[in-house]
């Protein structure tokens, strides 16, 4: 037989998940912010460079640092079990490294930032507790920002220094999956994993010194797998 103490102190810790929450006002509108981490597996890419009458292609391979994401945005219950959003956000990555199809790797003074944008469905599983679990699906559009003051070389001969930054708008999609604790009448924690993929950009580079286009970057699909902890507000 289990000492009193101890089942009083489960029952402490289970309580706040199993509460009733009938007496907790159901609000349809509701806005969310969160932060965390982010990480974008290396990134495959082809780096084209024009001189002349031809162009030099190269295949390259980006490793890029884990970096931070910051969520938000605004939804509607349209049941106890669906809701819909439209979401903003901001990802940051640093370009650790490019590796060269030869094997030969070499820092690089890169950065990618990203900015989705998404409509969502997100699925509650309406339980008679004050923890949530919750999945969802979007799709929409990512803003991709490349920004590079470095050398890069395509072939055994061709290096060209790029200093600028360049922007592709590309088609987005997420799913998502996570846990909600409402914590008082009209605030909820919660913590999200995010996948969100988005076609491949295509960036073109300016020469440091003139300032033309000498050469273009396209990247494979992008992939994002980020974690966050958030909070929501019902209006």
């Amino acid at each position: 037989m289990k000492p009193l103490p101890s089942i009083a102190l489960a029952g402490l810790l289970v309580l706040p998940l199993t509460g009733s929450t009938e007496d907790i006002p159901w609000s349809r509108e509701y806005g969310w912010v969160e932060f965390g981490g982010a990480v974008i597996p290396d990134l495959d890419a082809r780096l084209g460079v024009t001189g002349g009458t031809s162009t030099v292609h190269s295949d390259l391979e980006l490793e890029l640092s884990p970096g931070f994401s910051v969520n938000g945005g605004l939804g509607e219950r349209l049941s106890d079990w669906l809701a819909v959003e439209i979401q903003g956000g901001f990802l940051y990555h640093n370009v650790d490294e490019v590796n060269a199809a030869d094997g030969s790797f070499r820092s690089l003074d890169a950065s990618l930032m990203q900015v989705p944008v998404f409509f969502n469905f997100v699925f509650e599983l309406p339980l008679r507790s004050r923890f949530t679990p919750y999945a969802g699906v979007g799709a929409g559009a990512m803003i991709n920002w490349l920004d590079i003051d470095d050398q890069i070389a395509a072939g055994d001969s061709v290096v060209v220094s790029v200093d600028g930054s360049s922007t592709e708008v590309n088609f987005a999609y997420q799913a998502f999956a996570g846990g909600r604790l409402r914590m008082g009448d009209q605030g909820v924690l919660e913590i999200t994993y995010r996948f969100m993929g988005c076609s491949s950009p295509n960036w073109s580079l300016k020469a440091e010194d003139t300032g033309d286009s000498i050469a273009n970057l396209k990247a494979d699909d992008i992939f994002v797998h980020a974690l966050t902890v958030g909070f929501i507000v019902e209006f």
